[in-house]
Formats: structure tokens, sequence, C-alpha cells
């Protein structure tokens, strides 16, 4: 080989690739922690406000399900199955929806796109957290559901 081979080898190699637009595992477990998995569980709760809620609107005082400590033992089985679900598939699949908003919305709108985005949704649940708590979970239901 010629030495002009072989220098045009070396540059080839040396130059520097173009940083990938793929979200990183830090970007993943920063994104799951301190978004996905907290809004995931606010939405579980407030689900779990309107069970509730229509829980105590259909039972009979005389029935065995009034009994405190069987209502108790529901709500907990209810929170402990609703969390399962949520931590084990619920979250994963809301993850991928992000991870591939956050690289459009990344490239499209930089961060005030993104930014933008995390805004919405915390207002959407800042919405549902104030109707079920100012006018009651009922609110959250249709009319005829009530």
């Amino acid at each position: 080989m010629t030495k002009k081979k072989i220098e045009d080898t070396k540059n080839k190699k040396t130059k520097s690739r173009k940083p990938s637009k793929r979200v990183t595992k830090a970007e993943k477990n920063k994104i799951r922690l301190i978004f996905v998995l907290p809004v995931c569980l606010l939405i579980l709760n407030a689900v779990e406000e309107v069970i509730v809620y229509k829980l105590q609107t259909k039972i009979n005082p005389n029935s065995l399900i009034f009994n405190s400590y069987t209502i108790v033992f529901l709500l907990v089985f209810m929170f402990a199955l609703g969390f399962t679900i949520v931590g084990k598939y619920i979250v994963p699949k809301v993850e991928l929806l992000l991870q591939k908003s956050y690289v459009t919305t990344h490239r499209k709108a930089g961060y005030l796109g993104l930014t933008s985005f995390y805004a919405i949704v915390m207002i959407i649940i800042y919405i549902i957290y104030y109707v079920i708590y100012i006018n009651g979970p009922q609110f959250l239901l249709p009319i005829s559901w009530r």
C-alpha cells in the first residue's frame, strides 16, 4: 500500500461520528424515575378514588361487605393489585411512548417542546385532582354513572 492509502484509512477511522438521537440508558432511568412512574401512580390513585366512591354508594349498610375490616382488606388488595399492574405492564408501555415522543419533540422543538409536553401532562393531572378534591370523584364519571 502506498503512504496516501494508509493515511486515508487512518483518517476514516479517526473521524468523529455524529451523536445518536437515541435515548441513552441513563435518560431512560431518569425519565422513568422522575416522570413516568409517578404520573402512572397518580392516575391509578384517581381511578381508585372513583372505584371507592362507587363502592360506597352501592354498598348496603346491612350487608357483609359494609364491615370495616372487609372494606379495608378490599382496598389494600385493590391498591396492591393496581400497583403491580401499573408497575409491570402500564409503565413500560408509557415509557416507550414517552421515549418516542422525547426523540421527536427534542429533534423538532428542542427542550422547549419536551418541557411543554411534560407541562401539559402535569396540568391534566392537576385538573383531575382538583376535580376530585373540590367536587368529589363522582364528577369524573359521566352523569349516567353517578
